[in-house]
């Protein structure tokens, strides 16, 4: 039954090797003869002519017309070293070979129930290859051949003892956590013979052989199986698997273009290790060790769901949990005793280590524009996710003028940018916006203004108020804004409006800003955005970040001036909270709602109010001409302003735009009132 079956081991090759394999498998009591017969060929005179024969059965696979060895739990070995290969008659299964180790090899199962040949100390070593990658003997030494996603999709695995012997080992797929299986294991684990003459007689109790010196002297250390997941210009990311452990990690290095130019930045490789190994918290990637010898190399945690890029039908609560999460962290870095900023929040940084059933957790990863100092200076970061503060310091230095500088707060209005692609989208990004980036950063502000809103307490109005400021003085803090986002409601509603992912014409590419030397330089160097940047962009599931130092997973509740005027405005919005609030910003949008807000502009209440009962006048005249109809404005036209469309709200919106008017202007004559 395939329930039995842990394995069946192949001979592999053409030549010496292989026969020898086929020798040992025919010779074993856990023989199976070939699934299929070889085909014969009919020969043919020079005046016959070839019939033309039915296709091979789809399904067959070449080892079907191969001899193998069936492996099964209810065959359970001798010892509890597993099934044993070596030449020692007694072994379980006996290679007549001179240069193979009495007990050469094994297989038997890891600590966590996974299959795996294991090296017995032998003399000459093991060698296990997955579809040709991995190669190099070594002694005392176990890889995984099952269990494991990775062995799993290999289309061959094969064992070798160095030119002697070779087998194709094929694993079929068990469920690994169930307990039927878990008692299958622990029966085979344990053998059936307890003997200390039967140990005596496989040599499983000698000393361990002398190592071989020459030729086929086994290597040493891991061995780990490589697959690149993106390269930029500089630097390259490469995932490994251990084939011992299975842990999985990434490796950030350099590319061999830029090592072989001497183009690598050895400071800014340092500092990233740096700042990375002094940080730990469940939502930042962590940095399990570098190496600079003879390039840099970073390794760290492997996140197997990819980047926020990788990621459609973003969930509205998915956005708040992320949010919450990168604020998290943001509030842990910037909240050190020397702040650090990150500086280039986009959703290729933001990894995603699960998400399942509505849950997702992220953690924010590439650390190769972070800083930890006061003073910001170096103009960087991804162009869309730019601060608008970082934008005037372009303008300042595009035009020789005295630059200012920033702060942490850059990375709360990129995150807050990331919030609005995820629930709104971003507007279409013009050629315009290359030189005026603060029009880019108003026109998602617009953005966010005319999206929908279903709930007016809801995540919109927490971006307009705390994130996507456009002042970095009215930018809440990270900590203040972690505080408010666990406040924000959970909801069935899918996004804030049937969002589309933003539109980033090919012709029209956003473009990294990236640093030069150090943060005093003013030299900006810009290149195209790509998904194979230098971005650790799935970067670990193995390996658990230790405790934070400060922990920003609950809050004590809301403390601060912005968190007090959050829950007011929660709360009812009483009428003495409005006046006061009122009387000194009319037109603030927590007021008069975002829509009421974008239209107010700069004008008096009452001039707008006026303005407002002309234009109903005309919209009245037009209902007269044909009938209205009711529905949410298509997200193509939600920057589209005509008097023509104005006039196609609803009855319901007119008398609600209608009433907001009555009351700006009696709030307006209250509030000025001797």
């Amino acid at each position: 039954m395939e329930h039995d079956i842990i394995a069946y081991l192949y001979p592999h090759g053409l030549g010496a090797m292989g026969e020898k394999a086929l020798e040992a498998i025919e010779a074993s009591p856990r023989y199976v003869p070939p699934r299929r017969a070889q085909p014969t060929r009919t020969r043919y005179s020079r005046g016959e002519r070839e019939s033309t024969e039915p296709p091979e059965d789809q399904g067959t696979s070449a080892l079907d017309y191969l001899p193998c060895l069936e492996i099964t739990f209810s065959d359970i070995p001798r010892t509890d070293r597993g099934l044993i290969f070596g030449s020692n008659p007694n072994c379980d299964v006996f290679l007549d070979e001179k240069a193979i180790s009495k007990v050469h090899f094994s297989l038997t199962f890891d600590e966590f129930n996974r299959p795996i040949i294991k090296d017995l100390n032998s003399l000459m070593g093991t060698q296990v290859t997955y579809d040709g990658e991995g190669k190099g003997a070594r002694r005392d030494f176990q890889w995984i051949v099952g269990g494991d996603d990775i062995p799993q999709k290999m289309e061959s695995i094969i064992i070798t003892i160095p030119s002697t012997i070779s087998f194709q080992v094929v694993v079929p797929s068990h469920p690994i956590m169930s307990p039927a299986y878990i008692d299958q294991v622990n029966r085979f684990k344990q053998g059936t013979a307890t003997a200390e003459d039967l140990l005596n007689d496989l040599g499983l109790s000698n000393p361990p052989t002398r190592p071989r010196t020459g030729a086929h002297t086994p290597g040493t250390g891991e061995i780990h199986l490589r697959k690149k997941l993106g390269e930029g210009s500089f630097g390259v990311v490469t995932h490994l698997w251990n084939v011992s452990t299975g842990d999985e990690r990434v490796i950030k290095e350099p590319t061999l273009k830029a090592i072989q130019k001497g183009k690598v930045d050895e400071e800014a490789w340092h500092r990233e290790a740096r700042i990375m190994g002094q940080v730990s918290h469940p939502h930042i990637v962590q940095l399990v060790t570098s190496s600079f010898t003879p390039h840099p190399q970073l390794y760290l945690e492997y996140m197997p769901c990819g980047s926020l890029e990788d990621h459609a039908d973003v969930s509205y609560n998915e956005t708040l949990m992320i949010i919450s999460q990168c604020l998290s962290a943001l509030a842990y870095l910037h909240g050190r005793e020397t702040p650090i900023a990150h500086r280039d929040i986009k959703p290729a940084n933001i990894l995603v280590q699960y998400r399942l059933d509505g849950d997702i957790s992220v953690k924010l990863g590439d650390f190769g524009l972070s800083r930890d100092r006061a003073e910001l200076m170096t103009l960087c970061g991804t162009q869309i996710y730019l601060a608008p503060e970082i934008h005037l310091e372009l303008q300042r230095n595009a035009g020789n003028e005295i630059r200012l500088g920033y702060t942490v707060l850059v990375d709360i209005w990129s995150l807050g940018v990331v919030a609005c692609e995820l629930a709104c989208g971003l507007p279409r990004y013009k050629d315009q916006y290359r030189n005026d980036g603060v029009a880019w950063c108003e026109s998602i502000v617009a953005r966010l203004q005319k999206a929908p809103q279903k709930n007016p307490n809801g995540l919109g109005q927490f971006l307009l108020k705390n994130m996507v400021v456009l002042s970095p003085d009215s930018r809440s803090s990270a900590d203040d804004c972690y505080d408010l986002a666990g406040h924000l409601p959970r909801t069935e509603m899918d996004s804030l409006l049937a969002s589309t992912p933003a539109s980033y014409p090919e012709e029209e590419d956003q473009t990294t800003l990236n640093i030069v030397q150090n943060e005093d330089l003013v030299t900006v160097v810009c290149q195209p955005r790509s998904h194979t940047g230098t971005t650790t962009s799935y970067l670990a599931r193995s390996g658990v970040p230790a405790l934070m130092t400060q922990q920003h997973e609950e809050s004590e509740g809301p403390s601060s001036s912005v968190i007090r005027q959050h829950n007011n405005w929660q709360e009812g919005h009483e009428m003495a909270h409005f006046v006061e609030d009122y009387s000194s910003n009319p037109f603030d949008s927590l007021y008069v709602g975002p829509s009421l807000a974008s239209q107010l502009g700069g004008n008096s209440s009452e001039g707008w109010a006026s303005q407002f009962l002309r234009e109903s006048a005309q919209c009245s005249q037009a209902g007269a001409a044909g009938p209205q109809t009711r529905g949410s404005i298509p997200q193509a036209e939600l920057n589209e302003t005509s008097s023509a469309k104005e006039c196609n709200a609803s009855g319901a919106d007119y008398e609600e735009m209608a009433q907001a008017t009555l009351l700006l202007q009696a709030m307006g004559q209250e509030s000025r009132a001797p």
